[in-house]
């Protein structure tokens, strides 16, 4: 929770701050992106906790929109399904191979393709206030 929940409000909070003191440029001063997860909808059993922390981190993009915009920040979430990273290098091959076996594109997310998600939201000054999934339609199964 205190990562999650306490870290993102904070994150938002302070980059709020600061981008409340720049200039506009063209009716915009900034977007703020939280990361949530898939787990903050549909949590497995063990997530618990994450999936609770993540879905507070989901309930409040909406209300930090809302009070934002009158300051032309925009808030948005990314909620990744699994994408190769350090971490993912952690998890057991065949842990890897049940999950991958559950993706409609046979593969997992690359970073690239998460940091693209991210521009094309930061470039487009009229996205605002959602969480955007992004896990080529991948559902996690219930194990």
């Amino acid at each position: 929770m205190k990562t999650n929940v306490v870290g993102c409000f904070n994150v938002a909070k302070y980059a709020a701050h600061f981008m409340s003191q720049q200039p506009e440029v063209n009716g915009d001063r900034g977007c703020i992106i939280l990361v949530t997860s898939p787990a903050g909808v549909e949590g497995q059993k063990g997530q618990t906790a994450y999936g609770a922390s993540k879905g507070a981190v989901n309930g409040m993009v909406l209300p930090i929109t809302r009070e934002l915009g009158k300051l032309k920040i925009r808030v948005m979430a990314i909620s990744p399904g699994v994408f190769i990273t350090p971490m993912t290098d952690l998890v057991p091959k065949k842990a890897m191979d049940v999950l991958k076996a559950h993706s409609p594109l046979a593969r997992f997310g690359v970073p690239a393709e998460f940091a693209h998600l991210a521009q094309s939201i930061i470039e487009n000054p009229f996205i605002n206030g959602g969480i955007w999934r992004i896990d080529g339609g991948m559902r996690m199964p219930n194990l």
